[in-house]
């Protein structure tokens, strides 16, 4: 499985905007029902809302033709974003939604700006473009109300992250309050923001502050050639019989998507 929670995604954020800041899009896609390609010159980044496998990364993969697939959010990215540069990379707190900034100078010399919302939350995964004002310009997906209740995102309304519980942000938390949930045996998951399954393994501060704080740590374990994980956290993982580590982000996730491939996920991102 492929663990992504919002520490990781706050080590996923500074790479992307590493790579792409100060870059300017010269083609935007869609490749199928939920992935979004966009270049910057030879790059290509990938926004994926496939219900299995919610992420974004930039692709190395070129042997599969670019499909070019219509509907209403390309068209409104193309309008707005074409030779748009992007300017920052951020990330909501610690919750897996990063905002992509861009600047773009229109026909009257005015310099306007956009942001695409990324929410990588499972089947509800989606690409929200706003304009400067947070105003809604068009999703990927369109949820039924009863699949998304708590919030609607209709062209023209105000962006609203997803409803969420009130947590410690890692980087607040103090060792005394780390030490208290420790004690009262409450999970991790519960307390703090970004936190996922993964981390309420953790037993010490110190072992919290080193995953926060640590460069990313890519790795693929593996299982009688089976992949049982696959993390950038600096994480004690022992169920495996073997384990690849990366150098980076990008690096990995190329390599996952190819030994994957042949899941039907997979084969949707592989085109």
């Amino acid at each position: 499985m492929l663990y992504i929670d919002g520490i990781s995604l706050s080590k996923i954020k500074e790479e992307l905007k590493k790579i792409l800041e100060g870059k300017r899009i010269n083609r935007i896609f869609k490749n199928n029902e939920y992935t979004i390609s966009i270049h910057f010159g030879k790059i290509e980044l990938l926004l994926s809302c496939i219900p299995a496998l919610p992420i974004c990364y930039i692709t190395k993969s070129k042997e599969q033709p670019i499909l070019d697939i219509a509907s209403s959010i390309i068209s409104n990215l193309r309008k707005h974003l074409m030779n748009a540069m992007l300017t920052d990379v951020e990330q909501l707190g610690f919750d897996r939604i990063l905002v992509f900034h861009f600047s773009r100078i229109n026909e009257l010399g005015e310099i306007k700006k956009y942001k695409i919302y990324f929410e990588c939350i499972g089947k509800l995964s989606n690409v929200i473009f706003t304009n400067e004002e947070n105003k809604v310009l068009d999703t990927l997906k369109k949820f039924h109300i009863s699949e998304n209740f708590d919030r609607t995102l209709f062209l023209g309304e105000t962006y609203t992250r997803p409803k969420f519980d009130k947590k410690l942000l890692p980087t607040d938390i103090k060792e005394d309050n780390f030490n208290r949930i420790i004690k009262n045996n409450l999970p991790l998951t519960n307390e703090i923001e970004g936190v996922g399954k993964f981390l309420n393994n953790v037993k010490s501060f110190e072992e919290f502050k080193n995953i926060l704080n640590s460069d990313v740590k890519a790795k693929i374990y593996f299982k009688d050639k089976k992949i049982k994980l696959a993390t950038i956290l600096d994480i004690d993982f022992k169920d495996y019989d073997e384990v690849k580590e990366f150098l980076s982000y990008d690096e990995m996730i190329n390599f996952y998507i190819d030994y994957e491939h042949t899941t039907t996920s997979f084969m949707l991102l592989k085109k």
